[in-house]
This record gives structure tokens, C-alpha cells and sequence, in this order.
């Protein structure tokens, strides 16, 4: 059997908006906790707190996006702190509608209804986006491929892949 396979790993965003939300709220919390709460219970529950917050918010800090390509098959997962493993997104590359280089007007005006962003950062990368339509809804996904994942999609996609 003459199998396809190619994988990518990627530095992704960290989302800075949600921690510092997240971060806030716990600040917020804490200080409730401290004015309103009778100071015997008030240490044990901002130990709590804390304890809890390091729990849910500490891996979701540091994420990488695995792309991989079997046959036909990509995928996309986050990998969390080096230690946790998410599905984001998996397609058959013979399903996507098109797939462009992000900026461009095909994409500009492009509507869907759900987007996904799981492209790497750092200097020098180009960011495509896959656009996928299933029962009515239109997903678009931002990645930053590298050269031979790049060499590999074009290979399935033909004609629906686009410089512009």
C-alpha cells in the first residue's frame, strides 16, 4: 500500500485578549472574596481560585497546530502545553471548495458562518485559507502551511487552489 503522509507542527497565537479576560475576572473574584468573605475562609478560597485557574488556564497558553495530511485526509490539531491533544478541523482535500492565499479579494469578501484560525506566527509566513461549504454552512481555516505541506495540498486541490 503506497500511503501519502506529511506532517507540520507550528507555533500558534496565544490568545492574549482571553487570558487577560480571564485573568481580570479571577483579580475581580479574589477581591470579592477578600471584602466579603470572613477572613478565615477567605485564604482557602483564593488558594482555591488560583488552584483552579492554573488548572484551566495555564495550558491553554502555550499552543502549537499539528497539520497532517494522510492520502487525501488533512487535519488540523492543537496541541496545548506540549502535553494536551485537540481535533480542531479534519477534511477530505477532494471536499474543499477552494483555497487561496489570505489577503487576497476572493477571500475579502468571502461570508462564512464559521472561521477557524489556526495558523502558525512568526516571521516570513504566508497564511492561506481553506474554504469548505457542508449542509449550507461555509467554514474558512487560516494556516500557514510550509513548502512541501504547500506542494502536497496542490496536489489534491488542482484547480481550486489559487495564487489570487
Amino acid at each position: 500500500m503506497n500511503e501519502k503522509f506529511y506532517e507540520q507542527l507550528v507555533k500558534g497565537k496565544t490568545d492574549m485578549k482571553k487570558i487577560t479576560l480571564i485573568i481580570a475576572a479571577l483579580v475581580v473574584v479574589v477581591f470579592a472574596v477578600l471584602l466579603f468573605v470572613p477572613p478565615s475562609f477567605s485564604l482557602l478560597i483564593v488558594i482555591v481560585l488560583l488552584g483552579l485557574a492554573y488548572y484551566f488556564v495555564y495550558p491553554k497558553m502555550r499552543v502549537e497546530y499539528e497539520y497532517l495530511i494522510v492520502n487525501s485526509e488533512f487535519s488540523i490539531d492543537a496541541i496545548y502545553n506540549q502535553a494536551k491533544r485537540k481535533e480542531v478541523f479534519k477534511v477530505d482535500l477532494k471536499e474543499l471548495e477552494k483555497m487561496v492565499p489570505a489577503g487576497t479579494p476572493a477571500i475579502n469578501n468571502l461570508q462564512a458562518a464559521k472561521t477557524i484560525d489556526a495558523q502558525g506566527y512568526g516571521e516570513n509566513l504566508k497564511v492561506y485559507c481553506l474554504v469548505l461549504s457542508q449542509n449550507a454552512q461555509r467554514t474558512k481555516v487560516l494556516i500557514t502551511p510550509d513548502e512541501k505541506m504547500l506542494k502536497e495540498m496542490k496536489m489534491w486541490l488542482g484547480v481550486r487552489y489559487s495564487e489570487n
